[in-house]
């Protein structure tokens, strides 16, 4: 069982934890709770259809897709960027995916401002297939 243990739920929390049978691990945040559970959902179906590792799921590449547009814009990517994907092909855990983006279009948007859009997508790099597709915009 994956969680964060505080004033609501300490009830719980000291019962798991008596249990012999489950396992507590204590997470941060609960977000982070929920994908460390799902996660591990993913393996035992991953397993069950013989399949070598997990796919990965799209908040992977758009964690990426983030990291990228972090990057690019700095801070202002945080209160001003977003962006959509479509996920289009699988990946799996481990393989190598390589994140690209192309301006699209830049016009200026107040005093040494300018909004800039982007096309965004992963590719897969043993194959070369696209996995995820998408757009991208920030205020910068």
């Amino acid at each position: 069982m994956f969680g964060v243990p505080g004033g609501q739920t300490l009830a719980i929390t000291d019962a798991v934890r008596d249990a012999k049978d489950i396992r507590f691990v204590t997470t941060r945040h609960e977000g982070a709770a929920a994908c460390m559970a799902g996660a591990v959902d993913d393996l035992e179906v991953a397993r069950a259809g013989k399949l070598p590792t997990l796919i990965v799921q799209g908040q992977q590449q758009a964690g990426l897709v983030g990291e990228f547009c972090a990057r690019a814009f700095g801070a202002a990517w945080f209160t001003k960027g977003w962006f959509k994907l479509k996920f289009i092909n699988m990946l799996q855990v481990f393989d190598p995916v390589e994140i690209c983006a192309l301006v699209t279009q830049a016009t200026p948007s107040g005093a040494e401002r300018r909004k800039v859009e982007l096309d965004v997508w992963a590719r897969r790099q043993s194959d070369g297939k696209l996995t995820t597709v998408g757009w991208a915009s920030c205020e910068a």
